[in-house]
């Protein structure tokens, strides 16, 4: 049923789903592979589809994290909260918002929340207006903790150099057992140091 809604959503707003299907097993995995809660880790997700990215990241969560997963399609949005309680995940620092991810810091702000750790995002950027694409990604990064992380997929490298203006450290892996094959690009704003 989940797959059946994310299709007819990507027929009807392609343009905010950017994608035919939801993530598969391998690019949920690459997508969530570099977060390490402790204690005091907040994540975002941007785009949650019907929160298949949702329901791992849920899963690597401590009881004390807290996750906002913002999304503009709240149909979308209310299949991902659906599923997320049907696995079990009912944790009440899982926060679901109705919101265009450009209002990531206001939607914030009304929990106290000024920084974050990681950033997830499904957006598609290729499929963004220039200005609004530039004024996502400054905010991801103004978000982010110094150390922070920010993920983020898309279907080829037609937006790395804009992604480059606001992240110094960007490392692509391709992942070719999704539908379509995908780059994941994992970015810190400063490179990491290196023990020598």
């Amino acid at each position: 049923m989940s797959s059946t809604a994310f299709i007819w959503q990507a027929i009807t707003n392609f343009g905010t789903t950017g994608s035919p299907l939801p993530s598969q097993k391998s690019l949920v995995e690459r997508m969530t592979a570099p977060i390490v809660c402790e204690p005091e880790t907040v994540i975002v997700e941007l785009g949650a589809g019907t929160g298949v990215i949702t329901e791992k990241i849920a899963e690597k969560m401590l009881p004390e994290n807290h996750l906002f997963v913002l999304d503009n399609n709240r149909h979308l949005l209310a299949i991902a909260r659906k599923n997320l309680k049907g696995k079990g995940y009912t944790n009440r620092n899982i926060h679901c918002i109705n919101e265009d991810a450009t209002n990531m810091k206001s939607a914030l702000s009304k929990h106290e929340v000024s920084r974050v750790n990681y950033i997830v995002s499904s957006l598609p950027l290729a499929n963004m207006p220039a200005e609004k694409r530039n004024t996502l990604l400054r905010k991801v990064s103004d978000l982010l903790y110094a150390d922070g992380i920010y993920m983020q997929y898309q279907y080829s490298w037609k937006n790395y150099s804009d992604v480059q203006r606001f992240f110094r450290d960007i490392n692509v892996s391709f992942v070719p057992c999704n539908f379509p094959p995908a780059f994941v690009y994992t970015c810190r704003k400063h490179p990491v140091m290196q023990n020598r």
